[in-house]
């Protein structure tokens, strides 16, 4: 295990500047944010050089960066036209590059809507078609799904589907109990604890952990900090 500190929660700072803090809470592993909804820390036009510069300071920080959490697929590819979807295993391509430079075998993608009861053959098809492509540009380097809810990947059935249907060994889960739970709050069937580790564990590559609390009309939340919301973390860490 290696607990590390995801670098959206910094998104206010420089990457520069979000890696030394890390450093100051004696934190060693990192999983750097990609260009996406909460601002950029690494890029996919960054540059070679930059990355050189980058992976030179974690060093002297004595810091690892376990994933890259891109938005690569975004805002799904299960809903890209085939011009868009090749831009964005351009953007894969680009990663690789970084990631290969900061020596982290870890890179997240979107898979896509909609919630598997709503979606069609074409979304599954398309959705595993550019994931494919992704897994195959290198299969030393993981390919990480995000569970979360109103995603093809939503439960613990809907993962598997996909993972059988990828049928790629560099493909796993990202395993957040808080997103099973957020879909939990939709469907009371999805199982965010034991039931879904039970079923999916072999497949887990990476774990986020956030917390939340039920809002006033019991569909929607609010964050909390992990020790305070509805997922019980000691419980989850017994199970694993």
């Amino acid at each position: 295990m290696k607990p590390s500190v995801y670098t959206i929660v910094l998104s206010k700072y420089s990457v520069e500047e979000a890696l030394k803090l890390v450093h100051e809470a004696c934190g060693k592993y990192v999983e750097l944010m990609g260009e996406g909804w909460a601002g950029s820390h690494i890029p996919p036009s960054m540059t070679t050089g930059d990355a050189k510069e980058l992976k030179k300071l974690m060093e002297d920080l004595g810091l690892q960066c376990i994933a890259l959490s891109t938005y690569v697929g975004k805002p799904g590819f299960s809903k890209l036209s085939v011009e868009q979807a090749e831009k964005e295993l351009e953007d894969y391509r680009r990663y690789l590059r970084i990631a290969e430079i900061l020596e982290c075998n870890a890179i997240r993608v979107v898979p896509g809507r909609p919630s598997p009861s709503k979606a069609s053959k074409e979304d599954w098809k398309r959705s595993v078609k550019w994931v494919q492509k992704c897994a195959d540009m290198d299969p030393e380097v993981k390919v990480l799904l995000e569970v979360h809810h109103g995603s093809l990947v939503e439960d613990s059935d809907s993962c598997l589907k996909y993972l059988e249907l990828v049928s790629r060994d560099n493909v796993g889960l990202i395993y957040d109990p808080a997103n099973l739970f957020i879909a939990r709050l939709h469907r009371p069937e999805v199982d965010y604890g034991r039931e879904f580790l039970e079923k999916t564990r072999d497949n887990i590559f990476h774990v986020h952990a956030k917390n939340i609390v039920k809002a006033e009309n019991e569909r929607e939340f609010e964050l909390t900090y992990l020790d305070q919301g509805e997922i019980d973390f000691k419980e989850i860490l017994s199970l694993t």
